[in-house]
């Protein structure tokens, strides 16, 4: 199902954290294949297309893709609750 994402919760906002295949197998040292990260791909397309912002995570860190992300909130005027703006 293409929209599961939108049956499962109803974003205010949607990031959507886009990243190579070589990094995904680095960084979560997963098993699985080029031919598996492209179906998966294909699933998450329409969330993709329906993003409010898409990051290209592959030369960032954690921390540098949170402040990306809340700097682009804060731009939008997104009320960021403390407890995450910390």
């Amino acid at each position: 199902m293409a929209d599961m994402w939108q049956r499962l919760t109803h974003p205010d906002f949607l990031v959507y954290l886009e990243v190579s295949y070589s990094n995904t197998l680095s960084r979560r040292n997963l098993n699985w294949t080029l031919a598996e990260y492209q179906e998966q791909l294909f699933r998450l397309r329409h969330a993709r297309e329906h993003a409010n912002l898409i990051v290209k995570t592959d030369f960032l860190t954690v921390t540098e893709v949170v402040t990306f992300v809340l700097a682009d909130l804060q731009k939008r005027e997104f009320v960021i609750p403390s407890d995450i703006s910390n």
